[in-house]
């Protein structure tokens, strides 16, 4: 349900031009986006599982939450502008390559690299956080 979560109901809207567009829709009891396109003069659509971005999401606020207890505000505010911004961006551009997944062979590829590889940089950018701002070390 859309109320339930804020950013869930923004991504509600549609993105993208009158040929090209995204939305987030519930299917079976799951939301799923659905890329609508045209192709060959007819409208095409395809599903993408939410679980790919969101899990990877709630990793990465979790660590965050984490360093906002563990190391302060100051360090949560240094490590959340980073992370959440180098993140939120991969995001961005895995759903923008959906609308031109048939169009481009380089979009394509990248789209399929990052299709699963939402849990290891979330992974990566929690050890490259906890090298530059070590939270486990020995007192």
């Amino acid at each position: 349900m859309p109320g339930s979560c804020p950013l869930l109901a923004i991504l509600f809207y549609r993105l993208g031009g009158s040929e090209r567009s995204i939305a987030v829709k519930e299917e079976g009891g799951e939301f799923v986006f659905r890329v609508f396109f045209m192709f060959d003069g007819r409208e095409a659509t395809f599903p993408q599982r939410i679980q790919t971005l969101m899990l990877p999401t709630i990793i990465i606020l979790s660590w965050q939450v984490f360093i906002a207890i563990i190391g302060g505000w100051r360090q949560f505010m240094h490590s959340a502008k980073w992370n959440l911004t180098l993140f939120f961006s991969f995001q961005v551009v895995f759903l923008l390559l959906l609308t031109v997944y048939y169009e481009s062979a380089a979009a394509a590829f990248v789209y399929d690299l990052l299709m699963e590889s939402f849990y290891v940089i979330a992974v990566v950018i929690i050890i490259i956080d906890n090298i530059r701002h070590p939270v486990f070390t020995k007192q």
